[in-house]
């Protein structure tokens, strides 16, 4: 994909967003599938908090892409209908196809300003001068993230890797799910001034924009 292709993307008029039909679609990779979970629910409670009449509707694929292959115009369909893109980034992630797909269309076609990057797993490092993610010492970033000038700045993002194995009381079958946001109580790190202020800038944009309900 361009960077320039990118870059030039405008964002969302505001008849667009009244047509949205979800806040966020969430970005992940199966094997992530406990943190977006728990993003998920993070997301409903944060709605709630904000005291708004409807609960924030987001879109998550709970399906594996390869199983029906008319998928992927169903999830760019809903992607298309999102005010925000959600990407969790691990290095599982930055291994799939699909994920780095879903960015790359959501760049082509809505830019930058509207993407949310978690990190679950793994390390960004960013290069200012190439303007990307450095390939060769960020094992969580897609491919299209390292691509040179996809980005006009090194973009917020939220890392709650640190936060693993999340929280171990909601257990099921082997897997551990996240409690969103992480529990400043059990990790002191989530009060830090860069954590809080990530958490607030990146989850605090659906209390500023326009509801779509």
């Amino acid at each position: 994909m361009s960077s320039d292709t990118a870059l030039a993307a405008e964002p969302p008029t505001p008849a667009q967003v009244a047509s949205f039909t979800y806040d966020a679609f969430l970005s992940y990779n199966h094997q992530d599938e406990a943190v977006a979970a728990g993003i998920h629910k993070g997301l409903h409670r944060i709605g709630r908090r904000m005291g708004r009449l409807n609960a924030l509707r987001v879109f998550r694929d709970t399906t594996e892409m390869a199983a029906n292959t008319d998928l992927w115009g169903k999830v760019t369909d809903a992607m298309d209908r999102s005010r925000y893109l959600i990407v969790v980034l691990s290095p599982r992630a930055a291994a799939s196809e699909w994920v780095n797909k879903e960015v790359a269309h959501w760049l082509k076609g809505r830019g930058p300003e509207q993407l949310l990057i978690v990190v679950a797993e793994g390390h960004l490092d960013w290069d200012e001068a190439t303007g990307r993610f450095d390939p060769d010492r960020s094992d969580a970033a897609l491919p299209v993230l390292t691509e040179p000038k996809v980005l006009p700045t090194e973009p917020l993002y939220v890392d709650v890797s640190g936060d693993a194995p999340w929280d171990a009381r909601h257990r099921r079958s082997g897997t551990r799910s996240l409690t969103w946001p992480p529990p400043s109580t059990e990790n002191p790190s989530t009060n830090s001034p860069a954590m809080m202020s990530a958490s607030s800038a990146a989850f605090g944009a659906f209390a500023a924009a326009p509801s779509a309900h």
